[in-house]
């Protein structure tokens, strides 16, 4: 599912066994962050990572939502609000103060249903450096 998530998102073809070492290592490692499964009948149709970030200026913690997918064919079938709905009464419950992602500029889909969902455009402007 990450891997169709970077190639329909952003083109990209991601290393398979680059990703695997990196999907084990939020296993091996839990403060790295937590996966968190959609399933449908025992199928997987969904997955998302959060990550922590801390806040001192909130004395609380950001969640961050990375690699989120919805199969393309439970996508507008309300699986995604459902995803939102249970990831925010996580957060509330474990007193993190906001949700953030990233988003693909030219994402429109995903812009759209994070808009849906309730998320607003930051003022930040978010910057890179590659090593």
């Amino acid at each position: 599912m990450i891997q169709a998530m970077a190639l329909e998102s952003e083109g990209r073809q991601l290393d398979h066994a680059t990703l695997i070492a990196g999907i084990r290592a939020v296993f091996e490692k839990p403060a790295l962050g937590t996966y968190w499964l959609m399933l449908d009948a025992e199928k997987p149709i969904g997955c998302t990572l959060i990550t922590v970030e801390w806040s001192d200026w909130h004395n609380s913690a950001y969640w961050w939502i990375q690699s989120l997918f919805i199969h393309p064919d439970y996508r507008g079938r309300d699986w995604f609000q459902r995803l939102m709905n249970h990831l925010e009464l996580e957060a509330k419950q474990q007193g993190v103060c906001e949700i953030r992602l990233y988003v693909e500029r030219n994402n429109a889909r995903a812009i759209r249903a994070y808009d849906k969902a309730g998320f607003e455009t930051e003022r930040y402007l978010c910057m890179t450096k590659t090593l």
